[in-house]
């Protein structure tokens, strides 16, 4: 009896566990087209819950074009012609910028709307078919295709959730490929761009107070540099990147300096003689701290500089390269 009862207890258990699992695995079985649909109806859960949602942007990009069946002479012109290079074009972009819940109060005509942003119906409306679409507990994946003759362009978007079913993070794969003639032999080539945008998704910041700066005025001379340090307040701020801008002589276009964010320190270059403010500024909320810069050259840094000219006053002239 008691090895009977074991017996049907193991049994009722494996069919539970079947049963949760038929009913989990059916649950995610959706077409391509529900797929999206899903997927949209998050983004505007999303937008309805938070009243502020804050993404960082990473961006990696390259540019180049496929001359590989052309002649030297045929490839020279084209590039002329056309003005396309085969060396690649690339660089990180890193970025930020609010998107906004539908349901926030405080924002203006130009914020961008969360949904209106990450829709897929944006693309399809614009010529790209749905070739797939999937969804499981932790990702979805929509892919698009628009192809023609001559020109071939592909999206995957692969949306990362979080346990309770939030976005956690956006990837974009973007390839294109337009196809062109080149000019003295009409032969086919390819311009092509690939590119990988990445969006990290945060829900009510916390919004930076202030930046604490190591120094508010400094003098320098020619290409003497400073760093400063840079303290975000308060500590626990969502995100604490920081960027700098600078004035200068807009009657003589004259520039003092040349400032720079690196690794969360502002770099400052002395260039030409006079005063500049250099701003820095939170890329998250709107502050904004100044330091004074004056430049001034001793008689040794006017002899440097005059060098200096004359050095890129030659290269100029000459098309040379550093």
């Amino acid at each position: 009896m008691k090895h009977t009862k074991k017996l049907l207890a193991i049994i009722l258990a494996g069919l539970m566990v079947f049963s949760i699992f038929t009913v989990s695995a059916s649950a995610k079985e959706m077409t391509k087209d529900e797929v999206v649909d899903f997927y949209h109806a998050l983004l505007e859960k999303t937008a309805e819950k938070h009243e502020k949602v804050f993404i960082t942007e990473e961006r990696n990009y390259m540019h180049y074009a496929d001359f590989s069946e052309l002649t030297y002479l045929d490839r020279a012109a084209t590039e002329k012609e056309y003005g396309f290079s085969e060396e690649v074009n690339q660089g990180d972009v890193s970025f930020a910028d609010y998107y906004y819940g539908f349901n926030s109060d405080n924002h203006g005509e130009d914020d961008i709307q969360l949904y209106d942003y990450f829709e897929i119906d944006y693309y399809i409306e614009n010529g790209y078919g749905l070739y797939d679409a999937s969804y499981t507990d932790s990702k979805i994946v929509i892919d698009l295709l628009m192809y023609d003759d001559n020109d071939y362009s592909n999206r995957v978007i692969t949306v990362y959730l979080t346990e309770n079913k939030g976005i956690r993070k956006v990837v974009e794969k973007a390839y294109d490929e337009y196809g062109y003639e080149s000019s003295l032999e009409g032969k086919p080539f390819a311009v092509i761009s690939e590119c990988v945008s990445e969006y990290i998704f945060s829900y009510n910041p916390i919004i930076p107070e202030s930046i604490t700066l190591s120094e508010t005025e400094i003098t320098l001379g020619y290409k003497d540099v400073a760093e400063i340090e840079c303290i975000v307040n308060p500590s626990n701020a969502t995100y604490k990147e920081i960027c700098a801008t600078y004035s200068y002589d807009i009657v003589t276009e004259n520039e003092p300096v040349n400032a720079y964010e690196e690794d969360g320190r502002i770099i400052i270059e002395g260039l030409n003689e006079g005063e500049s403010t250099v701003y820095v500024h939170a890329l998250l909320g709107e502050v904004i701290e100044e330091i004074e810069v004056t430049v001034e050259f001793t008689f040794f840094d006017r002899i440097h500089k005059m060098f200096d000219d004359m050095i890129e006053n030659i290269r100029m002239m000459f098309g040379l390269e550093y």
